[in-house]
C-alpha cells in the first residue's frame, strides 16, 4: 500500500503507474493513476488546440506505426471472426443495427457462415 502524493489516499501497488525508466520499478514520487489521469484532462481542456496539434504532429510523424496497429487490429477482427466485424458486414450488406439487438442470432449464422466458405475455399485449394 503506498500513500498518493496528490490526493493524499492510501492505495494498493497497482493503483500505480510503473516507471519503465526504473526497470519496471514504481515511481515512488508521482500520484497515482487516477490523479494522473484527471490531470491530463485538465490540461487537455485548458490546451484542446495546442494538445490537437501535438496528436497530429505525432500521428504524422509515426504514421507507420498508426497503419500497422490498425491493420493488425482489423486483421486480429476479421481472422477471429469477432462480433464486432460480423456486425459491420452486415449492416454492410444494408441490415439495421436495431435488427441485430433484436435477433442476435443473427451474428451468430452469419459467422458460421462465413466459416463453412473458408472451410470450401481450403478445400478447393488443397485440391
Amino acid at each position: 500500500m503506498r500513500v498518493c502524493k496528490k490526493c493524499g489516499v492510501e492505495k494498493p501497488e497497482e493503483a500505480f503507474l510503473v516507471n519503465h525508466r526504473t526497470a519496471g520499478l514504481p515511481d515512488i514520487d508521482q500520484p497515482c493513476h487516477e490523479c494522473k489521469r484527471e490531470n491530463r484532462r485538465l490540461y487537455y481542456q485548458k490546451n484542446r488546440n495546442k494538445a490537437y496539434i501535438q496528436n497530429v504532429e505525432s500521428r504524422n510523424r509515426n504514421r507507420y506505426r498508426y497503419n500497422e496497429a490498425r491493420n493488425n487490429r482489423q486483421s486480429r477482427l476479421v481472422r477471429d471472426l469477432s462480433d464486432e466485424y460480423i456486425k459491420n458486414l452486415l449492416c454492410n450488406d444494408g441490415m439495421k443495427s436495431e435488427v441485430l439487438k433484436i435477433y442476435p442470432e443473427l451474428i451468430e449464422n452469419r459467422r458460421m457462415q462465413i466459416k463453412v466458405k473458408r472451410l470450401l475455399k481450403s478445400i478447393r485449394d488443397a485440391i
